[in-house]
């Protein structure tokens, strides 16, 4: 058919959505955005700059000392 080698596929997809019926809402002139941003660097950063030193520094024995 018009000159192509590809066959077409026809797919049917007959299951039900589901979606949930209440959402979180946030009251968001209400927040507290300070305490919101510490919250999120107090994990995030921790978490990204081990992430980031456990990909890139090696590890030493212990009980090894620098130079």
């Amino acid at each position: 058919m018009m000159g192509s080698d590809h066959t077409p596929i026809v797919c049917r997809v007959d299951d039900i959505l589901q979606t949930q019926s209440e959402t979180t809402k946030w009251k968001l002139n209400k927040a507290d955005w300070h305490q919101y941003c510490e919250h999120i660097l107090s994990i995030l950063i921790p978490g990204m700059v081990n992430a980031a030193a456990n990909t890139s520094i090696p590890i030493r024995k212990a009980g090894q000392r620098g130079k």
